[in-house]
């Protein structure tokens, strides 16, 4: 057990972790904070503060900015780290949903989706300042609470969390539906992730269980119970 390292955070409680693209980790806490840790120590190197209460989620970007949301406004803020691990706050949008946001995503085309507690995931495009902009919208009855982008094509694949319980695949393109899995039957109150397992297979996590579905076929695969709460970073 030797080589087993332990992250210090004394700020806040943790609400996320995450991988930098290049090896290091980044947390956000309660308290706002976005730290960076040193690859070797796994002390703190760099604590960005926000003053925007509980750091909910973030992603690091292609162009190395990274999105973060927040609490307070349901705020999406995105911010740059520089070479010499100084930060500047390059755009703040301030209720960008009307609830939390739990999931930010970028597409390949550098879109960003955000997915939120208010039923809603929204698309975001750069535009010529360099600042995102809603073009898209896309609402349903039920809390929509995880996707990724799956195909070339931009389908997005994501979850209700009430009943009934189901995956729900959705081209951005067109709009609209494609397919909806609605056999799970979890017995839960929401799916907690979904990760690509290869082009044409991804996992779904929930509690006690896990779902291989067929991504090409909208076909569940298989299903694996286990006594463990399953949470995939």
């Amino acid at each position: 057990m030797k080589n087993i390292k332990t992250l210090n955070n004394k700020k806040g409680e943790i609400y996320c972790l995450k991988a930098l693209d290049d090896g290091r980790l980044a947390t956000g806490d309660s308290n706002s904070n976005l730290i960076i840790y040193n690859k070797e120590k796994f002390i703190p190197e760099i604590i960005i503060q926000n003053n925007l209460s509980y750091l909910l989620n973030f992603t690091q970007l292609k162009n190395k900015n990274i999105a973060c949301s927040f609490r307070n406004d349901y705020t999406l803020k995105i911010i740059k780290i520089k070479n010499n691990n100084e930060y500047e706050d390059i755009q703040i949008i301030k209720n960008a949903h009307k609830d939390w946001i739990n999931k930010i995503i970028e597409l390949k085309n550098e879109n960003l989706i955000t997915f939120s507690d208010d039923y809603s995931f929204k698309m975001w495009k750069l535009n010529d300042n360099d600042k995102y902009e809603k073009i898209n919208e896309f609402k349903d009855k039920n809390r929509l609470s995880d996707g990724l982008e799956i195909k070339e094509n931009e389908i997005i694949l994501y979850s209700l969390d009430t009943n009934p319980q189901s995956l729900v695949f959705y081209d951005i393109n067109k709009k609209e539906i494609i397919k909806i899995i609605n056999n799970l039957s979890l017995n839960i109150s929401y799916l907690i992730r979904i990760i690509k397992i290869n082009d044409n297979e991804v996992a779904v996590a929930g509690y006690k269980k896990i779902y291989l579905i067929d991504i090409n076929n909208f076909l569940k695969l298989d299903e694996i119970n286990t006594d463990l709460v399953i949470i995939v970073f």
